[in-house]
């Protein structure tokens, strides 16, 4: 047997309401764009530290095979 359709219980849940101010969201997403540019300053710094350990590298073999 069918149960009886009840509109009102089928309505969607309201959305969970905005904030009374802008405050909170601006407020996250700036510490959003703070945290990616920490991320992408490490990402640089290691990048700068591979190649000087590379470029230090060569120049330390090149030295090497003009001692020999």
């Amino acid at each position: 047997m069918a149960l009886p359709y009840k509109p009102e219980e089928a309505r969607i849940p309201p959305a969970l309401p905005l904030p009374a101010s802008p405050a909170p969201v601006l407020e996250f997403g700036v510490r959003m764009l703070q945290l990616q540019y920490i991320v992408i300053c490490g990402e640089m710094l290691l990048i700068l530290i591979l190649l000087f350990k590379t470029l230090l590298r060569k120049q330390v073999i090149l030295a090497l095979d003009k001692m020999q």
